[in-house]
């Protein structure tokens, strides 16, 4: 084993001089070292091979530069080398740097930083400004003699300007009040068409800005402010706004002035609509995204007053998309909520269309969590109400309370509209009436669709049915125990349900097609709108 006992190359300097040229230094470093075996004695006298390497870190990074150097120890172990002699050190000291030796293929640890001395290569920079030698510069003290540019007996005027506007000549178009703060408009009208107050604050076509840096006052029937970026790189935008203590824009549009400060907290964008104008109006053309909001925290979208939000879609692709792309944790893609203390007619979300469907709701993945959760109030408090059929590919299931908690039980299914009631009940010298249930005896069609099952319990007794009518049925004994305890049930059909109706089955198949069908209808949309020739629309925003 070789040890490297002593780096004596730290405190050498590189063979160069200040004030030589950057030509004249030689890439070349003296370096020392004592190597001893594992016995910790000096390796005298022996031949061997050295490879240095430069390294950017003193453990990892990146290899800068490399020679390999054979040579022979002396009578005290110590080889003296010429770093550079066989590959230039063209490494740049301006950053630290480490040095490995590695000794008949064994490598020395840990790398020795070469600090001092390698660095004087630098030396010969010191009198240069971006490798341009100093004497190239004009000092400060000679900027302000005869004929020179600072001179005050010969100071700039207009004919020692190049590219001046016509006609604009010193002293003859200061158009403006003379105020210092604002510009008029070339025919005088507006006044103050640009201004700037003692604060920093901008408006155009006004002179009284409020709490805006910016301010664009726009006369009835034109636009406010047009702001185009002719570009579809995915980072190019039209305008960027960014709000972190109040509201960077407010726009206001149908002839009042909002106070810019309403918002309930920090908003980077406001647009306030009064009467039949709009706050806010997005429009895309192709597969462009008429309106984009992302949050990290918060809401992406608030919207308050009025309709609230309006989307209107020409083609097949969605008038609103909403897509959450969390990969873990809770994340909810969409959420409708309303104020406390609301109307009982309020709809939280309504959905309505005159053909296809009001809403779809599905999912990809079976995680035992239900694709659609109703919660009412409480367990007793109304939770789904449907005006129309329920079609389910599985039996309907009720959650009932038992010593494990809630637990599923199934209700009864049959091939027709039907409506149960049951009881219990004693016959009386071998006779009993039984009257239905208010509700059962209004909801089915009547005796001639009733099904009655009658049941003794604890004795035999040759008990039969005597008469049904819409009220109830009446139960007689011919035989066996006269008082005896009966169970029956009742089965009849519910109004309006006298025939089986007529229920719609999804059919996956077709389902799919016209899934098919609308996916080439948009991309036959994007084809033809990717080949049109870009066409302007001319809009006035006003009234």
């Amino acid at each position: 084993m070789t040890r490297a006992a002593l780096t004596l190359g730290l405190a050498l300097a590189l063979v160069s001089t200040a004030g030589v040229s950057q030509a004249q230094v030689p890439e070349k470093m003296d370096y020392q070292v004592m190597l001893t075996d594992a016995a910790n004695q000096p390796l005298a006298d022996q031949a061997v091979t050295l490879v240095f390497r430069i390294y950017t870190l003193a453990v990892g990074g990146s290899q800068l530069w490399t020679e390999t150097q054979s040579v022979t120890t002396n009578s005290i172990g110590v080889v003296s080398v010429v770093l550079g002699s066989v590959n230039p050190l063209t490494v740049s000291f301006t950053a630290p740097r480490w040095l490995q030796v590695e000794v008949n293929g064994e490598i020395m640890s840990p790398r020795r930083e070469l600090v001092a001395a390698p660095y004087a290569r630098q030396a010969d920079n010191a009198d240069r400004l971006g490798g341009t030698a100093a004497g190239s510069f004009a000092l400060s003290s000679t900027l302000s003699t005869a004929g020179t540019i600072n001179s005050p007996g010969n100071p700039v005027d207009w004919t020692k300007l190049k590219s001046v506007p016509a006609g604009f000549a010193d002293g003859t178009d200061n158009a403006g009040t003379g105020d210092g703060n604002s510009l008029d408009a070339p025919d005088g009208s507006p006044v103050n068409a640009l201004y700037i107050d003692s604060n920093g604050n901008v408006v155009v076509n006004d002179d009284t800005p409020f709490e805006a840096r910016l301010q664009v006052r726009a006369p009835r029937n034109t636009t406010g402010l047009h702001i185009v970026a002719d570009s579809d790189a995915e980072l190019d935008m039209g305008a960027f706004v960014n709000a972190d203590s109040t509201s960077s824009i407010v726009a206001n549009c149908g002839g009042i002035i909002e106070s810019m400060t309403t918002t309930v907290q920090p908003t980077a964008v406001v647009g306030y609509g009064f009467g039949v104008a709009r706050g806010a109006y997005f429009r895309a053309s192709g597969t462009a995204d008429a309106l984009h909001a992302s949050a990290s925290l918060g809401h992406s979208g608030l919207f308050e007053g009025g309709a609230g939000v309006d989307v209107t879609r020409e083609d097949g692709y969605p008038a609103l998309k909403v897509e959450n792309e969390q990969l873990s944790g809770v994340s909810d893609a969409a959420w409708f909520s309303s104020a406390a203390g609301v109307s009982n007619d309020t709809w939280t979300l309504y959905s309505h269309c005159y053909e296809g469907r009001a809403g779809t709701f599905g999912k990809s993945t079976d995680d035992d969590q239900y694709a659609v959760r109703v919660s009412g109030a409480g367990s007793t408090a109304e939770g789904l109400y449907v005006w129309g059929s329920i079609y389910s590919t599985v039996p309907f299931a009720t959650g009932a309370l038992t010593s494990r908690g809630t637990e599923a039980v199934f209700g009864v299914t049959a091939p027709n509209v039907e409506i149960t009631d049951s009881g219990a009940g004693r016959l009386t010298n071998g006779e009993a009436r039984v009257a239905f249930d208010r509700i059962f005896a209004e909801s089915i069609t009547g005796a001639a669709d009733l099904r009655i099952t009658a049941t003794p319990v604890g004795a035999w007794s040759g008990l039969y049915v005597e008469r049904i009518d819409g009220e109830g049925f009446t139960l007689r004994s011919a035989a066996g125990e006269k008082n005896v305890e009966f169970h029956w049930a009742a089965v009849g059909r519910a109004k309006d349900h006298r025939e089986r109706p007529d229920i719609t089955i999804p059919d996956p198949a077709e389902d799919a097609r016209i899934a098919a069908e609308k996916a080439a209808a948009v991309k036959a949309s994007r084809s033809h709108r990717t080949s049109e020739e870009p066409t302007t629309v001319t809009r006035t925003v006003g009234e």
